[in-house]
């Protein structure tokens, strides 16, 4: 019987040991556990701090995008413009050329006139010459 004790004493103890080294590995598991727990928590502040950014920079993209398009209309405004200057201007150059043309007929039919007045002067005092004598 006291063999027996002794061999039940000895399972006790290797049970008790086993029980220790049961309750140390789940302490550590508990311990790391925890330990994950607190990572996770700072990855979710961090993923937090993430989604803000990226909802700051998408505030930021799309006002940068509104610019842009009212840029491209500026632009489109300005070219539209332009081409409108430039024809207006070619209407003036063309307008200014027959202007001048007109303006060299015009003063050729004055040196004409003025020539042909000449003309009637020299020939209205020939006769006046004439009819005074």
């Amino acid at each position: 019987m006291q063999v027996q004790n002794e061999k039940l004493a000895g399972d006790l103890m290797t049970a008790q040991n086993q029980m220790n080294r049961t309750e140390a590995g789940a302490l550590r598991m508990k311990s790391d556990i925890a330990r994950l727990s607190d990572d996770v928590l700072a990855e979710q502040a961090e993923c937090q701090k993430l989604r803000q950014n990226i909802s700051v920079m998408d505030v930021e993209l799309r006002k940068h995008h509104a610019e842009v398009v009212e840029a491209r209309n500026v632009q489109k405004a300005v070219e539209t413009e332009l081409h409108q200057c430039k024809a207006s201007g070619l209407e003036l150059c063309h307008r200014f050329e027959i202007e001048s043309q007109l303006r060299l007929q015009a003063q050729e039919e004055n040196l004409k006139l003025m020539e042909t007045n000449s003309q009637l002067r020299q020939k209205l005092l020939s006769r006046k010459s004439k009819w005074l004598r």
